[in-house]
């Protein structure tokens, strides 16, 4: 059997490629996403989206070495050190710093790289519900990396429609998959 070609820019079979779909949007604040290993497996990450959807946007994935974050990098993390996105200062000179990986998998890197730890955390004071209706994750407000980063930025910019379409993009992906797996499937393992 031969392996379908892939997209470089989206690494999808091109079949279900996302890159037409995305025109890049100019986000005033840097964006930096850590991206653990076994994220980059998923065909549907949300982090990738986000690198695509973003002009203003890096993506790294993580190897064994000490991490290294740019000057005035903050970290866009939920927890009881966290300060609300509110007090964050109006002007876009931080780079936002964004975890994508599994909770367990992002508590351990907090634990594993102690600068990333040491950094200013900041979090959403009180996110919708997560539309990424094909994984279980711990609470509603668990969100996947590509809506933590939206609203983040409407947030920050005040703009609440600026980013959307990178959450339609993901909201049809999500559907395509529901799609494939079939609605019996669905219903018996995820949530409505």
């Amino acid at each position: 059997m031969t392996a379908r070609p892939r997209c470089e820019r989206c690494r999808r079979p091109q079949s279900h490629c996302l890159c037409a779909c995305i025109s890049p949007i100019k986000n005033l604040w840097p964006v930096h996403i850590l991206q653990h290993p076994q994220e980059t497996l998923h065909s549907l990450g949300t982090a990738r989206i986000a690198d695509l959807g973003l002009v203003n946007c890096t993506l790294t994935v993580v190897g064994s070495t000490e991490l290294s974050a740019p000057e005035n990098t903050v970290l866009i993390y939920p927890g009881e050190s966290s300060q609300p996105l509110s007090t964050l200062p109006d002007i876009p000179s931080s780079t936002l710093l964004f975890i994508d990986a599994t909770w367990r998998k992002s508590r351990r890197m907090l634990f594993e790289f102690p600068a990333l730890a040491a950094l200013p955390r900041y979090c959403l004071a009180s996110p919708p519900p997560s539309r990424y209706r094909i994984r279980k994750e711990p609470t509603a407000q668990a969100l996947s990396t590509l809506e933590a980063i939206v609203y983040t930025l409407a947030e920050i910019e005040g703009n609440e429609q600026k980013y959307q379409p990178l959450l339609r993009i993901m909201d049809q992906l999500i559907e395509e998959q529901i799609g494939r797996m079939g609605s019996e499937i669905f219903a018996n393992n995820y949530r409505p």
